[in-house]
């Protein structure tokens, strides 16, 4: 059953289990005139699923997605940075469990704020591409079935009902990892920076904030002098109102270029240190060396491998309220006391995506070789460093490294003509 804490209004419940039926009624028929061969595994199965209901008929399975089903694998121009961590998990045996443990990858790395419910409900009709919330719904729904490749055979496999506990299974491990991840991080963070005065005996959140020295100035919009005192005390007292578009210092590596706001944007340390928190392991955002241990952690678990726009933009979210005042972290409410995280959040997607080519590029190479450039491949042993592979990607680094003492020395030469 589903958890009733995450149930809808009664009203609402009402309105969405009609249309659910109704969506479950049109992709049912639709798959039923053609239904694709089940699997070896899965035909000799007399085990029921959890999520069938009794008294609907049984319907075929299959381990890959039906034809009115939108696969992952249609989205343009994306690569799959995703595999199945528990390729024996099947529709007759998945549990309560794997369905919490995908939400929270899936909050982490791609959804985490949209309500899940009409994206699988819409994704899962053929023609979702009609319309542009519908686009938008199918776009999400692809990458959401890269990370749980069962969710369309335990849709309908689950009867009326299953779509809604699917999507509250899913919705609760996302708020889990929420939780998880802002607890741990505010439980580590003041051992990856030196704040003055020390956060990690503060009692309350109210300390922290704009009425923190050092965290003031990190959260300071970027477009503001923190030491400015009249500025300062404005946005301690609340008259300064903050924006989601107003991105904070702390996002940037070193002091911010007002002539390229792109230059180190997303780059700071302290985001940096999340990332690794949240993807590798608390360990690996706490070690100070320059060597990392070569395990993967966390991200090896779902198959994680490659750094996207949407899994900085979370570490950056999350960071950005471990930081602040604010005791709870809300989606979109812009009364007193709360901000609008989700706001935020799509502000900062938002912003990577509609950047420059080069600069995105260059951006996510960066991001691809600070998180996994240090970590070995199972198969680059003592046996195989000289191979071409091997030496291709030691050259990479080595471009990576000139390019940046490059663009370091232009910058300092520009401004230091500027000073003349």
């Amino acid at each position: 059953m589903p958890r009733s804490s995450l149930q809808p209004t009664s009203t609402s419940r009402s309105h969405r289990m009609f249309k659910t039926s109704h969506v479950y009624q049109r992709v049912r028929n639709n798959w039923s005139q053609s239904p694709p061969r089940a699997s070896s595994s899965e035909t000799g199965s007399s085990r029921s699923s959890p999520f069938v209901s009794r008294s609907s008929s049984p319907l075929p399975r299959s381990s890959s997605p039906p034809r009115s089903i939108l696969s992952h694998r249609d989205s343009p121009d994306e690569e799959d940075i995703l595999s199945d961590p528990e390729p024996n998990t099947t529709v007759d045996n998945v549990s309560n469990d794997y369905l919490v443990s995908k939400g929270r990858i899936l909050g982490q790395i791609r959804l985490m704020w949209d309500d899940l419910h009409p994206i699988l409900e819409e994704g899962m009709l053929i023609d979702a591409s009609k319309f542009v919330r519908r686009r938008r719904w199918a776009s999400e729904y692809r990458d959401l079935i890269s990370v749980i490749p069962l969710a369309p055979d335990l849709v309908l496999a689950s009867g009326e009902g299953g779509l809604q506990h699917i999507a509250a299974e899913l919705d609760f491990g996302r708020g889990k990892a929420h939780a998880t991840d802002v607890s741990t991080i505010k439980a580590n963070i003041h051992q990856w920076y030196e704040f003055q005065p020390a956060i990690d005996a503060v009692g309350g959140r109210h300390l922290l904030g704009f009425h923190h020295a050092a965290i003031g100035h990190m959260l300071c919009p970027a477009d503001l002098d923190w030491d400015d005192p009249s500025i300062r005390k404005a946005l301690q007292d609340g008259k300064k109102e903050i924006l989601p578009s107003d991105f904070p210092h702390v996002f940037w590596k070193d002091e911010i270029i007002y002539g390229d706001f792109f230059e180190g944007f997303m780059q700071g340390e302290l985001v940096v240190k999340a990332f690794l928190h949240i993807f590798i392991g608390p360990s690996a955002a706490n070690d100070t060396t320059t060597s990392r241990s070569t395990r993967q952690g966390n991200a090896a678990i779902h198959g994680i491998t490659t750094v996207t726009i949407y899994a900085i933009a979370y570490a950056a979210t999350i960071l950005r309220f471990v930081l602040s005042g604010q005791s709870t972290m809300s989606r979109g409410a812009r009364t007193k006391g709360k901000w609008p995280y989700k706001d935020f959040y799509n502000e900062l997607v938002q912003t990577m995506q509609g950047m420059d080519t080069d600069d995105l590029e260059d951006l996510m190479g960066w991001w691809q070789d600070t998180i996994f450039g240090g970590y070995d491949d199972e198969n680059d042993d003592e046996d195989n460093r000289s191979s071409m592979a091997a030496r291709m990607r030691a050259q990479a680094k080595e471009k990576w490294a000139r390019k940046a003492a490059e663009e370091a020395a232009t910058t300092a030469t520009a401004a230091a003509q500027l000073t003349a």
